[in-house]
């Protein structure tokens, strides 16, 4: 509670909010929410000068295991390697699926572990370009 406490001192109403003042809004999120705009439910993506970090992709539920979540991170991973930037994130369950099922999800792409301190986290999972 902390955290919201401070965020809301500081003038952030919410936490997204605070990930864009820090990280800086990406177009790359903008593109494909209007690309995706009938499937996407949630994206969250921000970007810096090191790397891209994905917070989560939500497909809209009647819309899922159609491949909407492949073909997003595909586009995802295509804007990576023509920046130059590993892309970060941290798979939690919160949004619906099973944190084993999503692990193993990003590993398909090339994700793995590793210590993430240098983007902030303690560990996290990377796809380098």
């Amino acid at each position: 509670m902390m955290g919201v406490v401070t965020m809301i001192v500081k003038g952030f109403q919410t936490f997204e909010e605070f990930l864009t003042e820090k990280w800086g809004e990406s177009k790359l999120q903008k593109e494909l929410q209007q690309k995706y705009k009938d499937v996407i439910k949630s994206l969250t993506i921000h970007e810096n000068d090191d790397c891209i970090d994905l917070n989560f992709i939500v497909i809209k539920s009647d819309e899922r295991e159609k491949g909407w979540g492949e073909k997003i991170m595909k586009d995802i991973i295509a804007y990576s390697e023509k920046v130059k930037k590993p892309i970060i994130l941290s798979p939690e369950d919160s949004h619906g699926t099973e944190l084993t099922k999503l692990e193993n999800w990003y590993r398909k792409f090339g994700f793995e572990y590793e210590d993430g301190q240098k983007y902030g986290y303690l560990f996290c999972m990377v796809r380098n370009p």
